[in-house]
Formats: C-alpha cells, structure tokens, sequence
C-alpha cells in the first residue's frame, strides 16, 4: 500500500517539475531562436550593405538566405538538444530524489499504521 502511494506521490513530483521545466524551457527555444533569428538578418543586412558598395546592381538581392535559413535550423536543432540534455538529466536526479522524499513523506504515517495494527492484533 505505501509503495503505491510512495510512486505515486514521487510521479506528482516529477510531474509538477516537468510542467515547471518544460514551460521554462519553452520560453528560452522561442526567445532564443528569436535571437539567433535577428542576427542573422543583421548579419546578411551588412554583408548585403557592403557587397551593394563594390558589386554590379544586377546581382540578385538577398543572395544568402538559404545559407541563413540552414544556419537557424543549425541553431535550432543545436539548442533543442541541449534543452532535451539539461531537461532529462534535471527529471532523472529530481526522480530520484523525489523518490527518496515520498518515502520520507511517508514514513511516520506508515510507522504509525504499524503500530495501529500492532496495538489492534495486541487487543
């Protein structure tokens, strides 16, 4: 009975700590990516900026944006898997020390119901 309870109370823990980290992690792929994002076009900005000062104007304009959307996808990709990294590691030692607290938790109420039967098998 108290190891039910024990893995479930150490599933509610782990469930609140992955809502908690996913929205965390959430915010910082989007504000992140967003950043990558504008520095890229910053950076094709001042190349097309500077390459308009000693080409032809007949080249085609924006010359870079495959080279700029496979490196966002780079970076994209780059920061998932670290996210992914640092979110499991941070579920597995929360795991594991979730577990440890449930059964700390539940301790002196299994102790307790110890004795109860002990006290009632005594009478």
């Amino acid at each position: 009975m108290f190891k039910k309870a024990r893995i479930k109370l150490t599933l509610l823990y782990v469930g609140l700590l992955v809502a908690l980290t996913s929205s965390f992690s959430l915010a910082v792929y989007i504000r992140t990516t967003h950043a990558a994002k504008l520095a890229i076009e910053h950076h094709n900005n001042m190349i097309e900026r500077r390459l308009e000062r000693i080409t032809r104007p007949d080249l085609p304009p924006r010359f870079q944006y495959q080279f700029a959307e496979e490196s966002l996808n780079e970076v994209k990709t780059e920061i998932l898997y670290t996210l992914a990294v640092i979110h499991l590691s941070i579920s597995n030692i929360f795991g594991s020390l979730a577990y440890w607290f449930a059964g700390k938790t539940l301790q002196p109420i299994e102790e307790m119901t110890q004795k109860q039967k002990q006290f009632i098998a005594d009478a």
